[in-house]
């Protein structure tokens, strides 16, 4: 007898090895950077402007307040047991750091600390002959004498991320040594006044990201008691009781195939990178292209399989890409992003704190960060800002919220379907450290998305919450 269905085995075949597929390369893409943070990674220029922030607040303790002082952390004590916290967990490039804090100790005649960062150094002695005339450089300084190649120190010091503040610190104390003492003060006036812009941006932005969680917060604790049944009355219910636009047994397949995709760009990106020994603009143009591609994709996948027969609407609109489609309108989508956007801070910093109490402090932020962090050249951070704060927010929502959610919501009901959309949306960022925070936003932004109505609205949050932390960068990059 022959089967009905002929081919049923051969695609349970191909599902099989196609879930296989997918399960083996998240695993070990997974697993490769869990273990790369261990062995191989390298300090960044964020990890050295975060160290100089605690200098650059001392510095100007006396004009900035105390709750902003408290609020951006800072105090030379506690940037040394950080240090020291991290070179007892084995990270090898903290090493880099015990010679920028050296050079920060000597900046402000702290010589017995800069002595004491020098000595644990000397327990590595391939670090000390690497940088040996900086190494001998601050030894010297440390011992009230000018610097024998005050040059190559403030050239090692740039490489390794150093701001021209910490640079323009580290001349003034040899000037000083060497007994030019009004060139010294001359530096040392000019380092603070721009300790005192940057702590003056900081100060701003925190006030602001301040005022977000407390606006979210508030949303948090009222939406159930009366805030969510007011909103329902004058703007109606969200997403409410429609159906996905979509057809709900197509999103295996969509959501593997666009997986695949997804890590085979990243793959031959990485390749292309290596092969070409690529610039960081270079780099970045790859990332936004790449970005562009496998975002492409998904939206080919879901016009193709995804959609109804017979379903002939723009993919706009089954999906309520408008701000019209928010409750409230054009109007309420600006509530809508203002109060998400403090939502999602609110919640993210929640998971974070769980997330560092369960596995320690992240080593590292999202690699897009990074090599934001890194890029040395405007074109180079326009390339990677595009990507991250456009291309991004508006694939990833289509595919993890407009698709994805919608699909699992029909089958399982909102929450677990923001749950579970989130927790995807979390391990495919490929970011161990992340994952929890991850997932924490990408389940505030189903929540905003259901309360909402639009897909616009989740989109934006994600937009400015890729920005903010640019922006955040820009002010510490300098």
């Amino acid at each position: 007898m022959t089967s009905r269905h002929p081919h049923r085995g051969s695609r349970k075949l191909l599902d099989g090895l196609m879930t296989a597929l997918a399960f083996v390369l998240v695993a070990g893409l997974l697993a490769l950077k869990a273990a790369a943070p261990a062995e191989a990674r390298r300090v960044s220029p964020s990890d050295v402007r975060t160290l100089e922030l605690q200098a650059r607040l001392v510095q100007v303790a006396d004009q900035v307040p105390p709750e902003v002082r408290d609020a951006l952390a800072a105090d030379p004590e506690t940037a040394l047991a950080e240090l020291d916290r991290r070179v007892d967990e084995g990270a090898p490039w903290a090493h880099e750091l015990r010679l920028v804090l050296s050079a920060v100790a000597v900046a402000f005649d702290r010589d017995e600390d800069a002595v004491a960062q020098l000595d644990a150094l000397a327990e590595s002695p391939e670090h000390v002959e690497a940088w040996r005339p900086s190494y001998e450089s601050l030894y010297a300084l440390a011992r009230g004498e000018p610097a024998p190649h005050l040059d190559a120190l403030t050239e090692q010091l740039r490489a390794m991320g150093a701001s021209p503040w910490l640079t323009t610190m580290v001349t003034a104390r040899h000037q000083a040594n060497a007994g030019d003492l009004a060139a010294a003060e001359a530096q040392r006036a000019a380092a603070r006044a721009e300790s005192l812009s940057l702590i003056g941006r900081l100060t701003l932005l925190t006030f602001i990201v301040f005022g977000l969680g407390l606006l979210g917060l508030a949303v948090l604790l009222t939406w159930p008691l009366f805030l969510g049944q007011t909103v329902r009355a004058r703007w109606g219910g969200g997403l409410a009781d429609t159906a996905s636009p979509f057809d709900t047994t197509s999103t295996y397949h969509v959501m593997v195939g666009w997986l695949l995709a997804f890590i085979l760009a990243g793959l031959v990106t990485s390749l292309v990178i290596g092969l070409l020994q690529a610039s960081a603009q270079t780099i970045s143009m790859l990332i936004a292209v790449q970005t562009l591609l496998h975002g492409g994709i998904g939206l080919a996948l879901i016009q193709r399989y995804g959609r109804r027969a017979g379903d002939t609407r723009p993919l706009s609109e089954t999906l309520r890409l408008s701000a019209r489609a928010a409750g409230g309108g054009r109007s309420g989508f600006v509530v809508w992003l203002v109060a998400g956007a403090g939502l999602a801070l609110v919640v993210t910093f929640v998971a974070s704190i769980i997330n560092t109490g369960l596995f320690g402090e992240p080593n590292g932020s999202q690699d897009a960060v990074e090599l934001f962090t890194e890029a040395g050249t405007p074109e180079a951070r326009l390339f990677i800002g595009v990507a991250v704060v456009l291309f991004a927010p508006v694939f990833e929502e289509v595919i993890f919220r407009g698709f994805l959610y919608r699909n699992l919501r029909d089958r399982s009901g909102p929450m677990v379907a923001g749950l579970l959309s989130g927790v995807i949306f979390g391990f495919v960022h490929f970011e161990p450290h992340l994952i929890l925070p991850l997932t924490a936003l990408g389940a505030a932004l189903a929540w905003l998305y259901e309360q909402s109505g639009s897909l616009l609205v989740p989109i934006a949050v994600h937009g400015l919450w890729n920005l903010g932390q640019l922006v955040l960068i820009l002010i510490l990059m300098g």
